[in-house]
């Protein structure tokens, strides 16, 4: 069996070969249908078989040596997975080797997919969950068969429908105890993949629709203010106006619960931190900043920050309070403080440290708030630009960021005649896609045509 699957790796590394050398995009017609799923059934298939390897080798004793406490973490750290996609692997290869081997055998045979198992053995646990042990011996099997039946003819939505009428029989409070079940089984995963995170979530049905009711009331909302981008407004097609719906929901999903968070961080129902309301924690030193390098955004959960490349800082920057930190002063090093660059070899040790305390009290104590617009001059902004002042965006003010025209870094003011409202796309397009804003020195700072948008030489499109 070991043999075998060291030749599956070659074939892999020959498979990958090809398409590193470009074979893929060659091929083209019906060829290309056959070779896409055969590459997702070999997945499935081969995922099946770790599946049940996994769930031999987390019974088969201590085999992972000192460092592992469990499969999990051996699956995490050796094979690389997500805690998410461990934690889910581990619960099925469970499963597969206790309760639902005709399951993993429907799966191994390619009689079913994986996504259906996993709708069946995740399912049909938490039905069985809380039934007599008797009535569990009988009944699981039976459920067992007819899901079986279901997703070798039908699709996972059909599989779902099934055990949910299953779930409803069979439990004998009339799928109380499910729900007891789903309710504890609930979870939420944040990940970071690449560049991005990707969120993972199991919820049950009140949950999830409560969820979904309140995003679409942000959605419903944008519509009816017609503050959405260009991409998004509706066409004046009743049959466009649902396909773009359709196919732009999951990006409207996404930004409506980052604005439903938000939200909630702003109200401050959900209380301070230290004295204090946070929203998200960015740390940047101020000399990599200047070399281009990235910052640390401290996500909660995760030990280990997500770098944000240096202009995405400085966009985030634009709209928030800053606190500087005195971290180290060592002989020789220069400290720019808020009355200029002193160097720490030029001055006594008891004058330095007299500054660094006196400047520690204004930092610590006080914070350089003067970057974020006070309420007036946000006020003044919101009326001036209305909305996104990028030209023909009309993003509601309530979801822009108030942007420095000449960086705060540049010692750009925080004033009327050096900001604009800018909604989260184009704050990404002028900072990281790099168009320039100017303004018309003939007209008045309080005027909405005051700033002009220009293209990068990347050409990087709104």
């Amino acid at each position: 069996m070991a043999s075998l699957a060291c030749e599956l790796d070659d074939v892999l590394d020959r498979i990958a070969s090809e398409a590193a050398a470009g074979t893929i995009t060659a091929v083209r017609g019906p060829s290309l249908v056959d070779l896409t799923a055969a590459l997702w059934s070999g997945v499935d298939r081969a995922r099946a078989v770790a599946i049940h390897a996994t769930g031999e080798l987390n019974g088969s004793g201590d085999l992972l040596g000192a460092g592992f406490v469990s499969t999990r973490t051996w699956l995490k750290k050796v094979v690389g997975l997500s805690p998410g996609d461990a934690a889910a692997a581990m619960a099925q290869a469970r499963a597969v080797r206790h309760d639902f081997t005709a399951t993993w055998e429907a799966w191994n045979g390619r009689l079913i997919s994986g996504a259906s198992a996993r709708v069946i053995t995740s399912g049909l646990a938490a039905t069985f969950r809380g039934v007599p042990a008797a009535q569990r011996r009988t009944g699981l099997p039976i459920a067992e068969e007819i899901l079986l039946g279901v997703a070798a003819a039908g699709t996972v939505a059909d599989v779902t429908r099934v055990l949910s009428t299953i779930t409803a029989t069979i439990d004998p409070d009339d799928g109380a105890a499910a729900a007891l079940a789903a309710f504890d089984d609930q979870s939420l995963t944040c990940t970071q993949v690449g560049s991005m995170f990707t969120v993972t979530g199991y919820l049950t049905k009140e949950a999830a629709a409560t969820l979904v009711t309140a995003l679409d009331l942000i959605i419903d909302g944008w519509y009816r203010a017609g503050s959405l981008l260009p991409d998004d407004q509706p066409s004046g097609s009743d049959d466009r106006d649902e396909r773009t719906r359709s196919r732009r929901r999951p990006h409207l999903m996404a930004l409506a619960l980052a604005e439903l968070a938000r939200r909630q961080l702003e109200n401050g129902n959900l209380g301070s931190r230290h004295e204090a309301r946070p929203h998200v924690t960015l740390v940047a030193d101020v000399a990599d900043l200047a070399a281009g390098l990235p910052g640390e955004l401290l996500v909660p959960g995760h030990s280990e920050p997500a770098l944000l490349p240096a202009e995405s800082v400085r966009r985030i920057l634009c709209d928030a309070d800053v606190t500087t930190v005195v971290t180290a002063l060592a002989t020789g090093v220069t400290v720019t403080g808020s009355d200029g660059v002193l160097s720490a070899s030029s001055i006594s040790a008891p004058d330095l440290s007299a500054w660094v305390r006196a400047e520690s009290r204004t930092v610590l104590y006080v914070g350089r708030t003067r970057r974020t617009a006070p309420a007036r001059l946000r006020t003044a902004l919101a009326v001036r630009d209305r909305h996104c002042a990028f030209t023909d965006c009309e993003v509601d003010v309530s979801r822009c960021e108030a942007h420095h025209v000449r960086y705060w870094r540049h010692h750009g003011e925080t004033a009327l005649d050096n900001m604009c409202l800018l909604c989260a796309k184009h704050h990404h397009l002028v900072h990281e896609g790099g168009w320039t804003i100017s303004n018309n020195p003939d007209i008045d700072p309080g005027r909405a045509s005051y700033w002009t948008f220009a293209p990068s030489v990347r050409r990087i499109t709104p």
